[in-house]
């Protein structure tokens, strides 16, 4: 996908479930079962990610309906990684998103490195996936592992029952 120019940010991805909490945003995509937990700061810059709105819009809505003050090269490091994480329908310059984490903690010191915006990604199992068990033989950590529910010496035995989700 080529980079979109520098005068607007791509939108977000619209497919998902958006779950908002009090001190973050959860996003679960059912395509490729991966869930996405974003800081409310992030989740107001994500938000704001609507095709038409650039940098500096960002950064200024942010101040003036949020209350946040945030430096457009830390917006910048939060869209390339709500990019990396497919939360957005299109790719951040790469000349864009140069600062890394590193370099941010040292700008903006340690006291605010606390409160740095993050992008915590995961894959979720499907139910399937969830509730399948290992059949004789196969390597396991514990009981529940195994179909038998019998885990000896790390490996599965006598596992010819199934085990009811």
């Amino acid at each position: 996908m080529k980079p979109l120019p520098l005068r607007f940010v791509p939108p977000k991805a619209k497919s998902g479930v958006v779950q908002k909490l009090s001190e973050e945003v959860l996003i679960y995509d059912p395509v490729s079962h991966g869930a996405h937990c974003l800081t409310n700061t992030v989740a107001a810059i994500w938000g704001l990610c609507d095709g038409k709105n650039n940098v500096g819009d960002i950064t200024s809505r942010l101040d003036n309906d949020f209350h946040l003050v945030v430096d457009a090269k830390i917006v910048l490091m939060v869209l390339e990684q709500l990019s990396s994480a497919g939360l957005l329908t299109g790719q951040i310059e790469p000349e864009l998103a140069q600062l890394s984490r590193r370099q941010a903690v040292r700008w903006i010191g340690e006291i605010a490195a606390l409160t740095l915006p993050f992008v915590v990604s995961v894959i979720v199992p499907t139910p399937s996936e969830a509730a399948s068990c290992l059949p004789n033989g196969a390597p396991c950590s514990r009981n529940s592992d195994c179909c038998s529910n019998l885990c000896i010496l790390g490996r599965c035995l006598l596992g010819a029952r199934k085990k009811v989700p």
